[in-house]
């Protein structure tokens, strides 16, 4: 399409290796979630997550969990901006500031979806 270009993209990940992360019945996974620098702060990485959360609904998922840098402050910013997490549901399954920090986002029930 002559014109157009990708300015975000994400992942929607219904089973993992690591079972913590999706386990294929209640809890998928959010991957792969970027908005080129140029197109932030436009409402586009709110609008690509709600595209998975509506298909995690539609497949019957409660949950979805995310892997976030505790450094990625703008992500955090965001998820609590949109309503996803707020400062006591963030958890860090590791102590040394260079570790993933996997988040289980309540978001499908939090958002008021009923399965």
């Amino acid at each position: 399409m002559a014109g157009e270009e990708i300015v975000g993209t994400v992942q929607f990940v219904p089973e993992k290796e690591d079972r913590d992360l999706a386990d294929g019945k209640s809890t998928a996974y959010l991957q792969a979630l970027e908005v080129c620098p140029k197109h932030r702060q436009q409402g586009i990485g709110a609008r690509l997550i709600k595209v998975v959360e509506s298909k995690a609904l539609k497949q019957g998922f409660e949950h979805l969990s995310v892997s976030v840098e505790p450094d990625n402050q703008a992500v955090l910013n965001l998820y609590q901006k949109i309503g996803l997490i707020n400062s006591s549901a963030l958890h860090t399954h590791g102590k040394e500031e260079n570790t993933l920090a996997p988040l289980l986002l309540h978001l499908l029930q939090k958002r008021g979806h009923q399965n």
